[in-house]
């Protein structure tokens, strides 16, 4: 697991890209979701497996990360927040108006890659 965490905070470039002109269905087929989690999770993969709802999230929290990578926000990022060092952004519910210390885009940031920005406002 402690792997899957790593990888969440740093991303490599390779990955961005290959993310990044990926085909935006974020969720592709079950098999080929079961794939990546088994690449990604490795030895955790088959203790995780037997938590059927634990397997969920990490393929949700995979899902979502590779929706980023390609500078789009996940469905449930319905918030604007301002992160310390990509400023106004967009959040998951439940981050109104908050300011992070760093964000969940920080890693589009460093690789280079879009960070969708919150409305603005001006018509």
């Amino acid at each position: 697991m402690s792997h899957y965490l790593e990888m969440l905070a740093d991303i490599p470039a390779k990955e961005a890209k290959e993310a990044k002109e990926a085909p935006l269905n974020s969720h592709n087929s079950q098999s080929d979701t079961q794939e990546e989690l088994r690449g990604i999770l490795g030895d955790d993969y088959a203790e995780i497996a037997k938590h059927p709802e634990q397997l969920a999230a990490f393929a949700h929290a995979h899902a979502c990360r590779k929706m980023r990578l390609q500078g789009v926000p996940p469905e449930h990022y319905t918030s604007t927040a301002t992160c310390h060092f990509c400023g106004p952004i967009i959040a998951p519910r439940g981050f109104e108006s908050c300011m992070l210390g760093s964000c969940w885009w920080c890693a589009n940031r460093r690789l280079g890659l879009h960070i969708p920005r919150p409305p603005t406002g001006d018509a």
